[in-house]
């Protein structure tokens, strides 16, 4: 008994000396996160990702955020930034920021996705995880049928909803890509020729004056209850040079931040994100298509699409300075 009381008065002791010296007792380990910035995911949104905080015991927070206002942040706060991981809608951001050094390259190979490498960067510092072609929509009545690319420069007007600067950029570096060999005078005719048939965007409430084509994202057209209620119905959808040469696109990407304090975690969501059936329900949930070519959907384009894209998305990105200023220019007439 005698020993138990001094046993127990050492034990108070000690614990004294401890707070006496400024050392706390151990604590429990705090919860995992993981810290997201998007330009099109929002917090209320992170419900996606459900699955991946049950099973990992892994927060997720959500930073909703301009790329522009990703890069200058990153910039800013440099290494000392809580920002894991970044989830953009065009790969031409995603490019924009390895550019400017802040994305860490998944050197072990047991940590990185198991993915195309035409949907991903050479140097495996990010990674494609969502396709979204350009397509051609038509009404039932449309002013001459557009079926290629070709058919946008010499046929009657077409109409966007998209944002030149943003948007439109990797079509036209598909563009610059697909026609490089030729004269710079060449190049310099078509682009003129196509910009000359593009009418401002304009849907009418009466659909029966819809009959300018739209050019247009998958995901952007189906997100629009005005286009696809309205006489561009559903089923009047064209993937321009589907059978030949292939559908441009645009990619979403995921990248890790360099020196990210939750590095394991982003790694682990990365895989997350490639599985199978979580790609498939998160792009579903996008209007987008998902990035295994061995997944299903209903829509036509699922069957031929990774016989059809013409070009990887890394080579794309070479090209975007180019379309950059071919868009410059052609705003300037």
């Amino acid at each position: 008994m005698l020993i138990l009381r001094f046993i127990g008065l050492s034990l108070l002791i000690s614990l004294g000396f401890l707070y006496s010296c400024g050392i706390e007792p151990a604590h429990a380990f705090k919860k995992q996160r993981l810290i997201i910035a998007s330009d099109f995911i929002k917090s209320k949104d992170k419900s996606l990702f459900a699955s991946f905080e049950k099973e990992h015991a892994i927060e997720i927070i959500v930073h909703y955020m301009t790329s522009d206002s990703i890069s200058k942040r990153l910039k800013e706060e440099g290494y000392s930034t809580e920002i894991d991981l970044v989830i953009l809608k065009s790969s031409f951001d995603m490019c924009q920021l390895k550019d400017e050094g802040r994305l860490q390259k998944i050197l072990l190979e047991e940590n990185r996705p198991v993915t195309s490498p035409k949907f991903n960067s050479k140097e495996l510092d990010w990674f494609g995880i969502s396709i979204d072609p350009y397509i051609i929509v038509h009404s039932d009545d449309s002013l001459g049928k557009i079926l290629n690319y070709t058919d946008l420069s010499k046929k009657n007007s077409w109409m966007t909803n998209l944002k030149d600067d943003k948007e439109l950029n990797p079509l036209i570096a598909g563009f610059s890509n697909r026609i490089r060999s030729q004269a710079d005078s060449i190049k310099s005719t078509w682009f003129q020729s196509f910009f000359a048939k593009k009418v401002p965007f304009k849907v009418a409430r009466d659909s029966s004056f819809n009959l300018t084509p739209i050019l247009t994202l998958y995901s952007s057209f189906y997100s629009d209850s005005s286009l696809y209620k309205s006489n561009y119905k559903k089923g009047k959808v064209n993937y321009p040079n589907q059978s030949k040469g292939g559908t441009f696109y645009s990619l979403r990407a995921v990248g890790i931040v360099k020196q990210a304090r939750n590095y394991t975690n982003a790694c682990l969501f990365i895989q997350y994100l490639t599985q199978e059936g979580v790609n498939q329900r998160i792009n579903n949930w996008w209007n987008t298509f998902p990035i295994s070519s061995s997944m299903n959907r209903s829509y036509t384009y699922q069957n031929i699409r990774y016989k059809r894209y013409p070009i990887a998305m890394y080579m794309l990105c070479s090209e975007r300075m180019n379309s950059r200023r071919i868009l410059d220019k052609m705003k300037k007439k």
